[in-house]
């Protein structure tokens, strides 16, 4: 699918003002106005700024309110729809976003080292399948193509966080050999289970198991590809 340099650009400018919109968000008494967002948008012409806001006004990803105390002012503060379908998704990504960075504070160091690995192996697990749950989420639930693009591109940056920070790095090679090893109890399991089984279920998890070595294979490099494969360790 092809995508225009200007819906490119519209699409950096959503995710500013959204960006912008959550943070604020997280005041007591957020008062943000048309012009806040147009000064926080400074790298943009005024009017195009001002257009996409009443675009999202219209879409109802925002919304404008009163002031509490003054009902009948011409002011109009803007806040997050939170029950807008876009905004539960985009704005978990911000929140499991906003969780890691935990991971990088200094303060982890203090932490025993057999505490560390529990706590990280609890972030990635729980943390990748929130993501794999709003990637769903997303597919079922946006039908808008810009939308989808914004929120495709929060997942994949996202899950780079995860998976490149310096204290949630894996070991690939492990993980892939993990996998296979996995398959191969599975239909060892399955081979308990039933006397015979067909042949061509036995070329499913041959399938798996080919498909995992191959990208094992296009994508680490031979050293890495020399850990030992998990039916080779010993007891």
């Amino acid at each position: 699918m092809l995508i225009s340099c200007n819906l490119i650009s519209e699409t950096e400018r959503r995710i500013k003002i959204f960006d912008y919109m959550w943070e604020k968000s997280l005041d007591k008494n957020p008062k943000i106005t048309k012009s806040d967002i147009m000064r926080h948008l400074k790298d943009s012409r005024p009017m195009t700024t001002h257009k996409l806001t009443i675009d999202l006004i219209k879409e109802g990803k925002i919304k404008m309110v009163k002031p509490k105390d003054k009902p009948y002012s011409q002011i109009d503060y803007l806040i997050i729809n939170q029950n807008n379908e876009f905004n539960k998704i985009y704005n978990s990504f911000l929140e499991i976003e906003k969780m890691l960075e935990i991971i990088s504070d200094a303060g982890l160091k203090t932490v025993p080292e057999d505490l560390r690995v529990v706590l990280l192996n609890a972030y990635i697990s729980s943390t990748t399948t929130l993501v794999d749950f709003l990637l769903v989420m997303i597919d079922t639930k946006i039908r808008s193509e810009k939308d989808a693009l914004i929120l495709y591109k929060k997942a994949i940056n996202l899950m780079g966080k995860i998976h490149t920070n310096q204290y949630l790095l894996l070991d690939w090679t492990s993980e892939i050999n993990n996998r296979i090893s996995g398959v191969e109890i599975s239909r060892s399991w399955l081979k308990e289970e039933f006397e015979e089984v067909p042949p061509y279920v036995n070329k499913w998890f041959d399938d798996i198991i080919d498909l995992s070595k191959l990208v094992k294979k296009r994508f680490l490099s031979e050293t890495e590809q020399r850990t030992t494969e998990p039916h080779e360790k010993s007891g």
